[in-house]
């Protein structure tokens, strides 16, 4: 009867039992007859006897005494079913390949490597996880252990092979429950005892949106708790949170923290893996600008974490530098760069030093003297492209220097009346903006005075002349934050409550745009909760947002603008000192005093006078005849019609805005009424435009007086 099984079986019995659910198998199991007669293949062969009892669909199985008698002929082997060849390219990915290049970056992650290795090695319990922020380097732990698995480093480990399986292709490309049942069988089964099976994205493992992903989990936890297979596995710390929800699997996990590397970790792994990109895309890269790629990440790019940021800087770099090079030089460089991998393989595959000979034939030197050379200014261009912002470096460029030194009179041509007030502002961003001090916190400025007189005004400028954009400006109106519950507004809400996965406005404002100016507009209406929020702002310059990440204020300009301290009926002509005192005092009925010690300045704005307010009008009057100029018309104000506009106008109480409504009533609802008796009477023919050609064709309205009426003539 065996013979005549044997001879019915050209292939592996075992196989064809799983795929087809054929009755040999049942037939086979039924009279208890050994491996060899069922013609196992060679990796069926290798199964426990716990993995054919699972496997096999009766409640009869293989006892051990039959599993274990064994000829002592070896076995007929035969090649591995196409079916399970083709799960096994299409999930599985042979990490026991990894090139040594690859292994790099993993330069300090030993002890993370021992710890997973020692896990793996423990009788229950064995499943190590590693536990870490996207970019710190997680998958390279795993490729690492794969590496000293394949060299034999780890004597327990030494005959076993790590595969890489995508869960998401697995189950969602399986059309029937059965298929996915067979194809995780087949995985089983190509695996063997003493490989390890590495699982991404397993946190999926735990979800229940995903069609199939309940019963692959359902499967797999069986082999989790029989100890069938040895797992490993990466998440993040949200994602780990998804897995929690499934205890029986959160329970057989031991967690691996992967915390991201420092700055000088990342340089070392750039001086190791330098060489690849050079090589790849033919540039030449020097140690100083590897310092300056780590140092900028570090600064600008808080959102992302080491080594993974700086190495994406570091070829995105080297492409831009070698995309920068002629066509002419392209030909050339490929044909000395092949000529150099060559020799380089040839005499420095056991680093061993050069042979002289062989130098003169091709010298690495003239290789990267014609090589394209990053140099810092693609590095800021670069990271300035990453993360949408300005970055200034230590040596601060020309263009900047002049700004900086000309900011106290650029803020005076658009600010009026406030030239005590602005040369402190001055003052305090020339300190902030120096390159001889070390930034460990923000620069925080108290604008206090009436209303209208150009406290939010002077931030907006103050962004334009800095920054060069008014929209580097973070305007925070603290009307809108008078409950303490409006926290969740800037911050994002905490676990648990409406809004969770929304991100907060101003932590994400500022996490994009690190140098920036945050206007916290009449900061003394908003709730008492958010100064204390603040403190840890003023002090350190970071800030938790409801996720646990750090945001960094250091490079930011806060700016607080507040009418405390200012009567009901102020007098004009008061003393700057005696507002300030009124200020302070207000500051410290208000506030504590830790709040008031983390101010830099305490600026105070005086009140607007008449001339003030005629300077005022002659600004916004050009403002307007740009906005008309579009229309080929500009006006022209008489004198005696701006002091008419002053005197209706001025208001010591209110400062500045009542002239903005003025101007609007009397100036710009005249000419308005103007311009459509003008079209009227000179009605063009229909569909015909009039081009402005020049200046020449602009025409000048004249706004004057009469018979204390205002007229365009």
């Amino acid at each position: 009867m065996s013979s005549t099984v044997q001879k019915e079986n050209k292939n592996c019995l075992f196989c064809n039992a799983l795929l087809h659910n054929d009755e040999k198998a049942k037939y086979a199991k039924k009279h208890k007859i050994t491996k060899q007669v069922l013609n196992f293949c060679q990796d069926c062969s290798e199964l426990k006897i716990e993995q054919i009892e699972e496997l096999l669909s009766d409640t009869n199985s293989f006892s051990t005494e039959s599993y274990n008698s064994t000829n002592s002929q070896e076995a007929t082997k035969e090649p591995i079913n196409d079916n399970r060849l083709h799960l096994k390219n299409d999930f599985l990915v042979n990490l026991n390949e990894t090139n040594e290049e690859e292994l790099s970056i993993t330069l300090h992650r030993t002890e993370e490597t021992q710890r997973v290795i020692r896990i793996l090695g423990k009788k229950q319990k064995n499943y190590p996880i590693l536990i870490g922020e996207m970019g710190v380097g997680k998958k390279t732990v795993i490729k690492h252990l794969a590496y000293m698995c394949s060299k034999g480093e780890v004597p327990a480990l030494k005959n076993s092979t790590v595969y890489s399986l995508d869960l998401s292709p697995l189950v969602t490309g399986a059309t029937t429950r059965s298929e996915l049942e067979n194809n995780f069988k087949s995985i089983m089964l190509i695996l063997k005892p003493a490989d390890i099976l590495f699982v991404n994205e397993v946190h999926l493992l735990a979800a229940r949106n995903i069609p199939g992903m309940i019963e692959f989990t359902n499967l797999l936890r069986q082999h989790l708790v029989k100890l069938n297979v040895k797992i490993v596995s990466t998440a993040t710390p949200s994602q780990y949170q998804e897995l929690k929800k499934d205890p029986v699997l959160s329970s057989l996990f031991q967690d691996v923290e992967i915390q991201p590397l420092n700055r000088e970790q990342t340089l070392d792994i750039l001086k190791n893996i330098v060489a690849t990109y050079q090589d790849y895309h033919l540039v030449n890269v020097q140690d100083e600008c590897l310092s300056l790629i780590t140092k900028l990440t570090d600064e600008y790019m808080k959102d992302r974490h080491f080594p993974n940021k700086a190495i994406d800087v570091l070829d995105e770099v080297c492409s831009l530098a070698s995309l920068s090079s002629t066509k002419k030089n392209k030909p050339k460089l490929l044909e000395v760069s092949k000529k150099y991998k060559v020799f380089k393989k040839k005499y420095n595959t056991d680093n061993s030093t050069f042979d002289k000979d062989a130098l003169k034939e091709i010298n690495a030197q003239q290789l990267n003297d014609k090589l394209p050379i990053v140099n810092s200014s693609m590095i800021i261009k670069v990271i300035e492209n990453i993360t949408n912002t300005s970055i200034s470096t230590n040596k601060l460029s020309k263009e900047e220097n002049v700004r900086i030194k000309n900011i106290e009179s650029n803020l005076k041509n658009e600010l009026i009346g406030q030239d005590a007030a602005l040369k402190v502002l001055a003052r305090a961003i020339k300190r902030a903006k120096s390159v001889l001090r070390k930034k460990d916190r923000p620069t925080v400025l108290f604008f206090a005075g009436p209303t209208g007189v150009g406290k939010t005004e002077s931030a907006t400028v103050l962004a334009k002349h800095l920054f060069g954009s008014e929209e580097l400006m973070i305007p925070l109106n603290m009307t809108e934050y008078m409950d303490s519950a409006s926290i969740s507004k800037l911050i994002g809400s905490p676990p648990g409550y409406v809004g969770f996965e929304q991100k907060g406005l101003l932590t994400e404002k500022v996490l994009k745009n690190p140098e920036s100016v945050i206007l916290l507009d009449e900061f003394e209406k908003a709730d008492k909760k958010i100064s204390h929020l603040f403190l840890q702002v003023f002090e350190k310059g970071e800030l938790n947002d409801s996720k646990g990440n750090v945001i960094d204020f250091k490079k930011t300009i806060i700016i607080l603008t507040s009418n405390i301290g200012v009567e009901k009926k102020n007098s004009v002509g008061f003393s700057k000192s005696s507002q300030a005192d009124k200020t302070l005092d207000a500051l410290e009925e208000t506030y504590n005093r830790e709040f008031i010690n983390r101010l830099d300045e305490i600026i105070t704005f005086n009140s607007l006078n008449e001339s003030d307010l005629l300077k005022i009008l002659d600004i916004r009057i050009g403002k307007y005849n740009e906005e008309l100029l579009e229309n080929g018309i500009k006006i022209s104000v008489d004198e005696e019609v701006k002091l008419d506009l002053i005197k209706t106008a001025y208001s010591p109480t209110y400062g500045a805005r009542p002239l903005r409504r003025v101007f609007r009533e009397k100036i710009e609802d005249l000419v308005d009424d103007y311009w459509i008796d003008y079209n009227i009477r000179n009605e063009e023919i229909e569909g015909e435009e009039v081009e402005i050609e020049n200046e020449t064709n602009i025409k000048t309205l004249s706004i004057v007086k009469v018979n204390n009426r205002f007229e365009v003539s």
